[in-house]
């Protein structure tokens, strides 16, 4: 079976790659490709290098689309935010337009920030959104990855919560968090959706074996909590205090827009996947942020000791 990943070298890309040739499932009947934008000075282990222009000649089996600049990594300005849409449904368009042989399944990342921000909703798949520059941004790239029901494909849309792990947004709040900086935003009400990075890979890798995972997924955790849970129990499991809030009105003269980000929330269910069956490894946030921790801890001690 061969295998495309967009998005090979990000976070969850990486997780990934180690999760499929780890698998007794796939390890000995995947073939990975890796979209990138040039060939690489040096190989990327366990995954063969393609870019845009090779794809025409590929005959892929699945196509698994992580591509897209982080949300949060710069204030939303309208180049920003143009930025953040060519990384997504552009690059979604062009391969629609570049794999000129189908694939059988094609699973495709979005976020809850399809959803909107609200205080109290609980968001299902099926709950309209409430609009606002991350629905839009989702809605597109969305829509990008659905076109391939035309071509045939089976199409699966993962909604993704924050994804808790050794990289992306825990490692970004690792240092304020261990210097006791680290506390509500806010009131701390705003709903904290989230998934352990484990769970997400697993849930991809049930979507490309399994025909019923298709259409939207909430890919959060079952638990539902607020941000001022989250960041109680990520300074508990540092064995750091928890006490210093940040204004709302501080971020959003620091972010602008973006501020929205930190300072609302939306409360998400994941419907389909416990209809499906799913099995989580980490269900609650205190198991889950004391399993990243422990990596994170790992990560700081081998970085201090090589400095």
């Amino acid at each position: 079976m061969n295998v495309l990943i967009t998005g090979c070298t990000g976070f969850v890309g990486g997780k990934l790659i180690d999760t499929l040739i780890n698998s007794s499932t796939f390890s000995d009947s995947v073939t990975l490709y890796g979209l990138v934008r040039r060939e690489p000075s040096k190989s990327l282990n366990h995954i063969k290098t393609v870019t845009m222009d090779q794809l025409s000649d590929l005959q892929i089996d699945t196509l698994i689309n992580l591509a897209g600049e982080p949300i949060a990594a710069k204030r939303w300005s309208p180049s920003r935010k143009a930025a953040l849409r060519s990384s997504r449904t552009t690059v979604t368009e062009t391969l629609y337009k570049s794999l000129k042989h189908p694939p059988k399944t094609v699973i495709s990342m979005s976020a809850v920030g399809y959803y909107g921000n609200h205080e109290s909703t609980q968001f299902k798949e099926a709950t309209p959104s409430n609009g606002g520059f991350t629905y839009q941004l989702c809605d597109e790239w969305e829509k990008a990855a659905l076109a391939f029901e035309s071509k045939g494909s089976r199409v699966c849309i993962f909604r993704l919560g924050v994804v808790l792990g050794n990289g992306g947004a825990l490692k970004q709040m690792l240092i304020p968090y261990t210097l006791g900086l680290g506390g509500k935003i806010g009131a701390g009400m705003q709903g904290f959706p989230w998934i352990h990075i484990d769970d997400v890979c697993n849930a991809v890798l049930k979507a490309i074996e399994s025909e019923q995972y298709t259409g939207a997924i909430n890919l959060v955790a079952p638990e539902q909590v607020t941000q001022h849970q989250f960041a109680t129990n990520f300074a508990r499991s540092l064995n750091r205090p928890s006490v210093l809030p940040t204004p709302s009105i501080l971020l959003q003269m620091l972010l602008g827009e973006m501020s929205e980000l930190l300072t609302k929330g939306q409360f998400v269910v994941p419907e389909k996947l416990t209809q499906l069956g799913f099995q989580y490894q980490y269900p609650r946030i205190e198991a889950a942020l004391k399993a990243c921790a422990e990596e994170l801890s790992v990560f700081t001690s081998t970085q201090s000791k090589g400095c």
